[in-house]
Formats: C-alpha cells, structure tokens, sequence
C-alpha cells in the first residue's frame, strides 16, 4: 500500500485536472484485474474520471479522485508532493482527503478477489463535483449495486450528512464621498442591519430533522469604495447546511424575502450538494450525521444505497499537515476486505 501511496502523493491532481493520476490508476488496475472494463471518462477539458467496472457488480467503491491546492508551499513542514511517515502517520497533501484511499483501493485488488465490485474514482469533487454528475449521467453504474463513498470517518459508517449551499448577496451603493453623503445607511450598514434581521428570521427558517437541523456560517463580508467614500458596494457571504427537505430554491426565496426596502442580488457560489438521509442503510451505521458533505447525497438523489466509511480524521483534510494514521489505513482495509468477501 505505502508504494501505491507514495506514487499517488507524488502526482498533482487539483480540482479540474486529474490527467495524470487518472492515467495512473487506469495502468495500475490493468494489471491487477482482468475481471473489470476501464473506463476513462473526460468531464471537462483537463478533468478526469476513472470507472473500473465489474460485470455484475454487487458493490461500488467511490474515492474521488482529486485535492486542493497545496497553498502556500513555505506553511508545509514538509514537501507536499512527498510521502512522509513517522512509523504512525503518513503525511501528503491529499493523503487523508483521499489518496490514502486509492492506494487502498489498489491494495484490495491486488490482494482480494474483488469481481464483484466495481471502483468510481471521480474528480471534481473538491469544487462542484461535476466528475461524479457525469458519471452518473451516462448510466454505467449500476442501481442494484450498493455504495460504499470513502471518506475521514474515524472507521465509523454513517447512512446521514448535510446538503450545503454557498449565496453571495450584493448590496449596491452609491459612491458618494463622506461630505456629501446622505443621512440613509451606507451599504455596509445596510448589510449588517440585514444580517440582523436574517438572525432572527433564521430561527424559523431553519428545518429540523431527526435532531438535526439547517445551518449557517457568515464566512465573509467584502466592500468595494476608496477611503474618503461611501462603499459602492458590499457583499456577504453566507454558508448554509441543510437538511433533506431544503435546497437552493427555498434558501434564496428566504433571503429575498427579507430585503423589504433594500436592494441586494443573490446568486450561488455553487450549486446545492444534496444531503444523505438514508433510513435503511444495508449495514449498521452510527445515529449521528456527518458534518461535511460527500458524493453520497449524490448517489442517494440518484437512486442508490448508499452509506459512507473510511479512516482518518476530517480535521486534517486541507491542513498544512494532512495526515493519516497508517493502523487506520490496516483496519479500513480489512472492513472492506470482509465486506467485499461476504456479497
């Protein structure tokens, strides 16, 4: 596994770009499988899929394919793009969200007979996960097969998770300067005043399921004007989780229907991810709900069985010290290992 791994942490594979890696995966399964159909699918100019297909497949295995963006390189104590391991951890950008994952993936084929499953390794996930859309739109998954979408779940299985939902709404102003400027609220205080309201609106706004409920986050607020003038405008930011029974639609008419007086727009940083709210998972899975989003609320939207797995922790993912423990890897790979033998 460690020289799967060390080959996946070396190839950069940013949102939107996953040419190299894919073409990796696509050679490594070739020569451990001969039971599968590869499939390389081009969703977008440089963005890649991989689809290792099984003939009757009773499980799927989704991984997705891409990572962020190392950021600022001079914050890692390490390279990014090398392989670390302390005999506890590995360490690598992307090796918790999720390359650890794929070099799993790889591990079980080439030491388990996995006929039975076929592999979804989508990019894009990272961004708007258009890899997994198009996937799903072309129909080559089957619907009978169950799915298994890994992710840093401390080796827990859960069949819930949030939907999210990014709006930034802009309020325009009028650029006057400061000796000219009319006793009507600026449009930074007509944005906080908004807020405000939207607050205490929320209270009643927000869905509550199974003792879950919709959530916000004012992740940041931004104004456009020169020092010596009024700002020509403003805009906020907000990040909602939702639950299964609100969307993109519901949110914006919300928060279009406390402008009143005050003139904003809205529009989508990107589109709804839809939660996961499987009540009959095929296997036992904890009573809580994730807190981060993944493919299965796309699975699940689509029509598929599905629940959520993996090691490692979600509080390392995008962190300049991402990391896995490697007896997490060992366990995960053996919950699969019987998993995959029983069907």
């Amino acid at each position: 596994m460690k020289n799967f791994l060390t080959e996946l942490i070396r190839i950069p594979s940013h949102s939107g770009d996953e040419r190299d890696i894919a073409n990796y995966i696509a050679q490594e399964f070739k020569k451990h499988t001969k039971n599968h159909k590869i499939v390389i699918q081009k969703y977008s100019k440089n963005g890649r899929n991989v689809l290792i297909l099984a003939k009757n497949p009773k499980l799927i295995i989704d991984v997705h394919l891409d990572t962020v963006s190392q950021g600022d390189v001079s914050k890692w104590n390490r390279n990014p793009f090398e392989l670390y391991d302390d005999s506890k951890n590995f360490y690598g950008l992307g090796v918790v969200d999720v390359k650890a994952n794929i070099a799993l993936c790889l591990d079980l084929v080439k030491e388990t007979n996995c006929s039975n499953v076929s592999f979804a390794f989508c990019g894009g996930e990272e961004t708007e996960s258009l890899g997994l859309r198009h996937t799903l739109q072309t129909n080559l998954l089957d619907k009978t097969a169950r799915v298994i979408v890994i992710e840093p779940t401390n080796l827990k299985f859960f069949s819930k998770h949030k939907g999210c939902c990014g709006v930034t709404i802009k309020f325009m102003g009028n650029g006057k300067s400061h000796s000219t400027v009319s006793k009507r609220k600026n449009v930074v205080e007509q944005a906080l005043s908004y807020l405000q309201t939207f607050k205490e609106a929320f209270v009643k706004f927000a869905k509550k399921i199974d003792g879950h409920s919709t959530t916000y986050s004012i992740t940041g607020i931004n104004s456009e004007g020169s020092k010596n003038s009024s700002p020509d405008a403003c805009e906020v930011h907000i990040d909602f989780r939702t639950v299964q029974t609100q969307n993109d639609t519901d949110i914006i008419q919300f928060l279009k229907s406390l402008a009143k007086e005050t003139k904003i727009s809205i529009s989508l940083d990107h589109r709804h991810f839809p939660s996961l709210n499987n009540k009959e998972p095929f296997c036992k899975t904890e009573s809580g709900m994730l807190t981060f989003w993944s493919h299965a609320g796309l699975y699940e939207q689509s029509g598929f069985q599905t629940v959520v797995f993996g090691p490692g922790n979600i509080k390392y993912a995008h962190s300049y010290e991402e990391q896995i423990r490697i007896s997490h890897l060992k366990r995960a790979k053996s919950v699969l290992a019987s998993m995959v033998q029983r069907i």
